[in-house]
């Protein structure tokens, strides 16, 4: 080599370091290097692509089209030196560069020097690599450093190998603050992690010499001003390795709003919640997609920790995996005040949306449950219930739409002091709801989560129920109903037809009867096999039982609406009225608050009658005929043998007692006159016996999957066809037209029948009939799950 070189280096600056130097000052020329008298010759780097070097000094060159930090360096075999400097300029004969900027020339590790192109104008640089001393060959690497680590961000994480020299980063510091480099590897590789900075504010070229720190581990700093540091790791050894680099501060925490969620990107996030209520409340976080793991924390305090947890005094952590993690916290036995949440990411790079309620909502046991729509923003959501030791509850959640995946889970406090926790402290969690026997008096949490977003707004429903005591009830009085689950008791003590009959408006209501007290479990709630029971929406749905050859006694009712929420109306009638063939008409008003009327009838075997039945004002009306084929009977609405809404022939079957219901299916008010006579005592144009062209409607009604069957009347032969609407008027399907004869006919239907080919969701419909293209009648229906 023609290169002068000093005998000694080791805790002096190297040869290359006072080269430039001298050369700066005009004290040095550097000598041509016969080895290319005949001309210089460089090999161009490409950022991240290893070069290896054999000649000495080998020439090399790269171009800087970003402003960042940049690095070049040289690695070395064992028992080899290669020294690296780097020039401003580059020529085509000796001398070959000019004007060095930078130099490296230790004995260990990786030789490198670094330039700040935030700072320093972008161009060419002129890179020399030379032997000090060994025969074997040296690897080059040079990084445009067109990479950034974000504070408090994700850590950057790369694996290292033989062909790996070096890699550079920018991170934008801010003077007079405390940060934490986070530097973790493993594996054979000799890693080290550095940090530089510009200290004149302009160009600057540097070696790894002139670190602010080098450390294999993490290490502190306190920004002396605010620029863009540049972070480089080397590979000291070539052997393979991963490692992970990370820097964090601790910031001030942003104050979080209940019900509203925030966007939170990947890293670490501080938050604070001022809890101003003695309720409990939730914070919940959930990633972005399945690829990245998000976990959380609570803490007591916004300071006195380190980064990057930065709070201190932990109450509660979730760290669930592929779920959303929420902690809660029992402020009913806990001071109010400001807390602080930690969400940070575990594992993937996508980010997060983070809530909290503070949870000034309760679940009101019976009560009207609880309506909410889950917006794709929605997470977590929380309301305290109270709950009595040692009795079952069920705790329900409904709802409806594609996509989404609500989960609910009850918390309790097994103490009467602080208390907070994660997701997996729940006392259960479910889908859909289930039963709960609690095991202390106190408030409870009931929280409902949002793990799987739907892109669109999704509905549900939370409530919780339990067995109480029925209300009696008096006949033909009627009492409203406005909870989630009522429970009624009717005292049946004469020989007559009696009904039990419901009206609701706005969801589907169910009732069922029992012939015993207490002794089931919610819903049931009541003694032996359920008697019978219906559903009303929109009209009104009853159970006829006939006392004339049922027990009396006390039974007992349940009702509840589909979907918790939503008002009824119930009566009771003991049915002790009676209507007398060929006898006077009866006349009555009806309104808001009645739902049905009974009657008994003696009608003689083979006998036809005609119930005469004339409605005024703009009552839904409708008369009803039901009779025993024997022994103890109850059975809803639908089985009713005739239903008109206005005068009606039958032919009695058997010698007995017959019930005749009259229903106000809308509550509007209106007057109606009911009487009965033989079909004999007919007036002269009408025509004993005669069937009226009517649709009577759909039974079973509501339909199971099992279908249904059209009842209906012709009073000659014609072509019929039926329709189904939904309840905004929209056609759902048509059912073929068939010609049927006189008389009275049912058309057995099933499901597909109502949606052309494929199922329907439940709810209400209505069935109209034509009659030789004439619509005649609709009839509500009700499909169920």
């Amino acid at each position: 080599m023609s290169f002068l070189r000093l005998s000694v280096r080791r805790g002096r600056p190297g040869l290359l370091d006072l080269l430039g130097l001298l050369v700066a000052a005009g004290a040095v020329t550097l000598p041509r290097t016969a080895a290319h008298a005949g001309g210089c010759s460089f090999t161009p780097l490409t950022s991240g692509v290893p070069v290896t070097v054999t000649s000495d000094p080998t020439y090399l060159t790269y171009s800087q089209t970003t402003n960042y930090w940049s690095a070049v360096g040289v690695r070395s075999q064992s028992g080899d030196d290669w020294d690296i400097a780097l020039y401003a300029q580059g020529g085509s004969t000796e001398p070959c560069v000019l004007n060095p900027l930078a130099s490296s020339a230790r004995f260990t590790g990786v030789d490198f020097t670094i330039s700040d192109y935030n700072h320093v104008p972008i161009g060419t640089g002129y890179v020399s690599a030379d032997r000090h001393s060994g025969t074997q060959s040296g690897t080059v690497e040079w990084d445009s450093g067109a990479n950034s680590l974000v504070v408090n961000g994700i850590a950057a994480q790369r694996a290292t190998g033989t062909g790996d020299v070096l890699e550079v980063w920018d991170v934008l510091l801010v003077a007079g603050k405390s940060y934490e480099f986070s530097f973790v590897h493993n594996g054979s590789a000799d890693c080290k992690m550095m940090l530089f900075r510009n200290s004149t504010g302009g160009g600057v070229h540097l070696n790894r010499n002139s670190a602010e720190f080098e450390s294999a581990t993490n290490f502190s700093y306190v920004a002396p001003a605010t620029d863009y540091y540049g972070v480089v790791v080397v590979n000291d050894n070539g052997a393979s390795g991963n490692y992970a680099i990370s820097v964090g501060t601790c910031s001030d925490p942003s104050p979080l709003t209940s019900g509203i969620a925030v966007p939170t990107w990947p890293g670490y996030a501080y938050y604070s919640f001022e809890q101003t209520v003695p309720y409990w409340t939730v914070v919940g976080v959930r990633s972005e997609d399945e690829t990245t793991d998000w976990d959380l924390g609570v803490y007591q305090n916004g300071s006195g920790g380190t980064w990057p947890s930065c709070f201190s005094g932990v109450l509660g952590t979730s760290t669930g995996v592929g779920v959303t993690d929420f902690v809660v916290a029992d402020f009913n036995h806990m001071a109010t005040g400001e807390y602080y949440t930690l969400p940070y990411v575990f594992g993937g790079t996508r980010g997060s949306l983070v809530e909290w309620d503070s949870g000034t909502d309760q679940l009101i046991v019976n009560g009207p449950h609880e309506a909410r729509t889950a917006s794709p923003n929605h997470l977590v959501e929380v309301w305290d219930v109270f709950l009595t030791a040692g009795v079952e509850y069920q705790f329900s959640l409904n709802w409806w739409g594609q996509g989404a995946h609500l989960r609910g889970c009850l918390f309790r406090n097994p103490g009467t002091s602080t208390y907070v926790a994660g997701r997996a402290s729940a006392e259960f969690e479910t889908g859909f709801g289930g039963p709960y026997v609690a095991p202390a008096t106190d408030w409870y949490a009931f929280v409902v989560v949002n793990d799987d977003p739907s892109p669109d707004p999704i509905e549900y429903y939370v409530g919780v129920n339990t067995c109480e005591d029925a209300e009696p009830l008096t006949s033909g009085i009627s009492v409203p109903l406005t909870g989630s689950f009522e429970a009624q008791s009717f005292a049946q003590t004469n020989g007559y037809w009696s009904a039990l009959g419901i009206r609701a408006e706005q969801s589907l209501w169910q009732f069922l009867t029992y012939p015993g007290p207490g002794g089931s479990d919610w819903p049931a709630c009541f003694g032996g096999a359920a008697v019978g029971g219906d559903g009303s929406v929109g009209d009104v749905g009853f159970l006829i039982g006939d006392f004339n050859h049922n027990p009396t006694g006390t039974y007992y009712a349940t009702s509840f609406p589909e979907n918790g929420i939503g008002t009824a109306r119930m009566e009771w009638d003991d049915g002790a009225d009676l209507l007398t063939v060929d006898g006077a008409i009866q006349h009555r008003s009806t309104g808001p608050t009645d739902v049905l009327e009974v009657w008994d009838v003696f009608m003689d075997e083979n006998e036809t009658y005609e119930i005469l039945f004339d409605r005024t004002g703009g009552a839904d009306t409708e008369v009803l005929l039901f009779r025993n084929p024997g022994g103890v009977y109850w059975q809803p609405r639908q089985a009713a043998e005739v239903f008109a809404e206005g005068h009606v022939t039958y032919t009695a079957p058997a010698n007995d007692w017959y019930g005749i219901v009259v229903v106000n299916d809308n509550g509007a008010p209106g007057e109606y006159d009911l009487g009965i006579r033989t079909a004999t005592n007919s007036s002269s144009e009408e025509t004993p016996g005669a069937l009226a062209t009517e649709l009577r409607g759909v039974w079973p009604n509501p339909v199971g999957e099992d279908g249904t069957n059209i009842r209906f009347d012709l009073a000659t032969q014609a072509t019929v066809d039926f329709r189904v609407y939904d309840v905004s008027g929209r056609i759902v399907s048509d059912i073929p037209a068939q010609t049927w004869g006189a008389g009275s006919w049912s058309r057995p239907v099933d499901r597909t029948d109502f949606g052309t080919g494929s199922e329907v969701a439940s709810g209400m419909y209505w069935m109209s009939m034509s009659v030789e293209g004439r619509e005649i009648g609709r009839r509500k229906f009700v499909l169920l799950d």
